[in-house]
């Protein structure tokens, strides 16, 4: 088994804890009968009810495609993860727990990946037992203390969460269970590379290729890293043709991924969007020190001879990761996911130099982890106090978005941001703003939706902007209560309500 001890077995059960955490506690903070949307990250966002969305297209159609806008839709994505979700979705199960149900695999994958990968270096029992910690739940302190202490404002805390939250695998277990899982599977690659390259074993190679290229198709940055670490350790100390036959088919495979993935992000007009609209610039050097600061001045002391494919790939590792970030311009900062791993192994050399006791080696782990656990749970009450984005739908939402779905007429809806990002993965129908990176002009469908919804929009705007849209439905969720009856009455249109919630009809 890859996860055969007691600390990897109490690493995996405590993680499927957390994994689960987001959903409870949102099931005991909302008790007026509300139905829970789907979303579960730390953050407020639509990316949850994207996911969503994907598995309810990929299982009805076997592709996914933007449903974030009205038109035509060209189905070329591919996830596989969320594939099998929407199949089990097509067979009855509620999609939300067909998503859900990943979350054991997602944590049970992510500690044995990183527990096989650490088990290749000679760490001692404890030390072990620390890098295992430190790479999964790493997390810098330093981010929480400005924040609560009042140094940083929310946007400022928003930055710093980006590098220090994708620093955490555990964190992607809320919410983001293909990076999860993608993860886990990288440590597996990156073993499978290094011993093929080792000994020139075929099945270790086949491994690398089979791991790589599914890693790189769930989540392309970990996939974009993998090829500088592969290579690498190929050509490191020279070139040896034995070396480069060794990681050419998983080379092969994972470039073939990433083409697929590029012709399609530069053909499909909404594939492109997402990715300028996803553009992330460089972060200051602050924020990175904020993040990184902790596990690397330790890590620097972990440095040896590389003079070993061992060595090699354990220094490529966040060399490969930190070029990705500096290239890659979308989401740039997803590059740092997995860093953890190669740097807490080298951390834990680093400290065992210091040689001191034990208990203080167990107190700098938990410094550097448990604030992470305390910030998520603190991040998540906060979003859900603010109310912006559906953690939960009212019921006379839900009712609204079940009408929505079992319509027999096709169309698609108008509705307000916060509603809108339901629209996909409830109704089944495309929304004209939902996703701020799927949605075309995001952020000016979504202040002309805001105005529209909440009677700031002239009649004659108002009908205008109806027709651009092409929408067949209006939706009102129960924070938008303007009566958009009397304006919309020249478009024949219809209205069925639903307790706080509104559905309008158009003729035609």
């Amino acid at each position: 088994m890859l996860v055969r001890r007691r600390p990897e077995l109490l690493a995996a059960a405590l993680l499927i804890a957390w994994a689960a955490l987001p959903i409870v506690l949102l099931a005991a903070l909302w008790r007026d009968g509300g139905v829970l949307a789907g979303s579960d990250g730390a953050l407020p966002g639509a990316d949850q009810l994207f996911y969503l969305s994907v598995a309810r297209e990929s299982g009805a159609h076997g592709l996914f495609g933007d449903r974030f806008d009205l038109g035509p839709v060209d189905r070329v994505g591919l996830q596989p993860m969320y594939l099998l979700s929407g199949l089990l979705g097509q067979l009855g199960l509620d999609l939300r727990a067909a998503v859900w149900l990943w979350k054991p695999a997602a944590a049970v994958v992510l500690v044995a990946g990183f527990a096989v990968y650490v088990r290749r270096f000679d760490l001692g029992r404890y030390g072990a037992v620390a890098a295992l910690a430190l790479a999964l739940a790493y997390f810098s302190p330093m981010l929480p203390a400005l924040e609560w202490s009042g140094v940083l404002d929310p946007f400022q805390s928003f930055l710093g969460l980006l590098v220090s939250g994708e620093l955490m695998p555990a964190w992607q277990l809320w919410g983001y269970l293909h990076a999860a899982l993608s993860l886990g599977l990288m440590a597996l690659a990156v073993v499978a590379g290094e011993r093929a390259l080792d000994g020139g074993d075929r099945r270790a190679a086949a491994a690398c290729a089979a791991a790589g290229a599914l890693v790189t198709l769930m989540h392309p940055w970990q996939g974009l890293t993998l090829v500088p670490i592969l290579a690498g350790a190929a050509v490191w100390g020279g070139l040896d043709r034995r070396r480069l036959a060794a990681v050419a088919g998983p080379l092969a495979a994972i470039a073939l991924v990433l083409a697929y993935l590029y012709v399609v992000s530069q053909t499909d007009p909404h594939w492109k969007a997402d990715a300028e609209q996803s553009e992330a610039p460089l972060f200051d050097v602050g924020y990175l020190l904020m993040g990184f600061a902790p596990l690397v001045v330790f890590a620097a002391f972990g440095l040896r001879r590389p003079d070993t494919v061992h060595e090699r790939m354990v220094l490529l590792w966040p060399l490969a990761a930190f070029a990705v970030y500096l290239a890659v311009a979308n989401s740039r900062f997803h590059a740092f996911q997995g860093m953890s791993l190669p740097l807490a192994i080298l951390a834990v050399r680093g400290w065992g130099r210091l040689r001191l006791p034990r208990a203080a080696g167990a107190l700098a782990v938990a410094a550097v982890t448990l604030p992470g656990f305390v910030y998520a749970v603190d991040r998540l009450r906060d979003s859900v106090r603010l109310d912006r984005h559906p953690y939960v739908l009212r019921p006379g939402e839900a009712r609204a978005l079940d009408y929505l779905d079992d319509h027999p007429r096709p169309g698609g809806v108008l509705a307000p941001f916060a509603m809108g990002m339901s629209v996909p993965a409830h109704a089944g129908r495309g929304t004209w703003v939902g996703h701020f990176a799927w949605t075309p002009d995001f952020h000016g469908r979504r202040d002309r939706a805001e105005a529209l919804f909440t009677g700031r929009m002239a009649p004659q705007e108002a009908v205008a902007l109806v027709r651009e849209t092409g929408a067949r439905f209006l939706l009102a969720g129960c924070a938008h209560r303007a009566d958009l009856g009397p304006v919309l009455r020249p478009l024949g249109a219809t209205t069925r309500r639903f307790g706080c919630a509104t559905v309008h009809e158009l003729s035609g």
